[in-house]
């Protein structure tokens, strides 16, 4: 036994690979435990600031990303205790075996970092919507959502650099002076992404909506539910998920439903022609009282006999309600309407048939 452990492969012992083996066993089943404990202490010196903070959202979305530092650090100390041959002449590219294996491993700590980076910013903006939420106004609520891939975009940027300058030893400022020239070219290609790209900022700053408004843009009817950097989202009343770029979203009529002080309801309320014209004067008349009594300063209310249909006494029915949510509006209506069917029941008068009614005067 003690012969066979002490068997080499590639400069190391079996028992250096068992140890080595052991203790990767050792942190695939602490990493999780670890990572929670990390998630911890961050969450308390957070929690000096964010009264709101939430501990299971912070481990939600900090945990795995966390895991994988640790692992990634753990494993580059236990592998370190092994021997490694000379490999330093295989050359792969312009990188050699080691450089390349080096390398590797850095762009995975920094993907790492990055991810978690990526997580905190969700973090403080979940956090900062508890208490935007708790404003009436809803631009605060953009501006966080705006400002969140503003800080993501940024941090993605900057890690990109820092792979390419620091891992790759590239020349970070002649890529940007490489992109500046080429950055006309760019532009043309991306002619369209540039549109809504500012396009966002011009809905950012004039605010012709915001998220929660109930919008109707270029035939699509929904509420808004994100303004991103290239679209924004609409939920339809079908549950639907549509995505509109940004530029038509200023280039096309938009029609914001939510800031309308009132939504009117007019339609035709046909009688039966056997009703006379002293009921007829009644049920205006008591419509019209209703109906202003229910809408009190809503807008003008119009109850009229407005003409003498095929099979009907028409009267024109027009009211307004100040009531913004599709819900509530219909729940209004239905009120009204089983009200004006007791006041023309009350009076004895029957609603009209589609079809024409044919009155036999017997004493004719």
């Amino acid at each position: 036994m003690k012969d066979l452990l002490e068997w080499y492969f590639l400069n190391n012992s079996l028992e250096n690979y068992l140890w080595v083996a052991l203790a990767v066993v050792l942190v695939l089943v602490l990493q999780k435990y670890v990572a929670r404990l990390i998630v911890s202490v961050l969450f308390r010196s957070l929690k000096k600031w964010l009264y709101d903070a939430d501990l299971n959202d912070l481990v939600r979305l900090l945990l795995r990303p966390i895991q994988l530092l640790f692992l990634l650090i753990a494993c580059a100390f236990i592998f370190q205790t092994l021997s490694y041959p000379d490999i330093g002449k295989q050359e792969f590219w312009s990188w050699n075996l080691q450089e390349l294996l080096k390398g590797g491993y850095e762009v995975l700590v920094s993907v790492s970092v990055i991810w978690i980076l990526i997580r905190i910013i969700d973090f403080l903006t979940l956090v900062l919507f508890v208490e935007a939420e708790k404003t009436t106004t809803k631009t605060d609520d953009q501006a966080l959502m705006f400002l969140k891939d503003v800080l993501k975009l940024s941090v993605l940027l900057v890690g990109i650099l820092f792979i390419l300058g620091n891992i790759f030893n590239l020349n970070v400022s002649a890529l940007l002076a490489g992109a500046g020239i080429a950055g006309l070219a760019i532009a043309l290609a991306a002619k369209e992404s540039l549109e809504n790209l500012f396009a966002s900022f011009i809905i950012f700053l004039e605010r012709p909506f915001v998220i929660e408004d109930y919008v109707i843009v270029s035939g699509v009817e929904g509420l808004v539910e994100k303004v991103g950097f290239r679209s924004t989202r609409l939920r339809t009343s079908e549950k639907t998920f549509v995505t509109i770029p940004n530029r038509q979203m200023i280039n096309n009529p938009v029609d914001n439903l939510s800031l309308r002080t009132m939504r009117r309801v007019g339609f035709d309320l046909g009688l039966s022609y056997t009703t006379s014209v002293e009921q007829m004067i009644q049920i205006v008349s008591e419509i019209k009282l209703f109906l202003e009594d229910y809408t009190k300063d809503a807008g003008n209310v119009n109850v009229t006999f407005s003409e003498f249909g095929p099979s009907a006494l028409n009267l024109y029915v027009q009211y307004y309600l100040k009531v913004a949510t599709w819900p509530l509006y219909m729940e209004k209506k239905q009120e009204v309407n089983f009200e004006i069917m007791k006041i023309v029941r009350k009076n004895g008068v029957s609603f009209a048939s589609t079809k024409p009614t044919v009155v036999i005067n017997q004493n004719a």
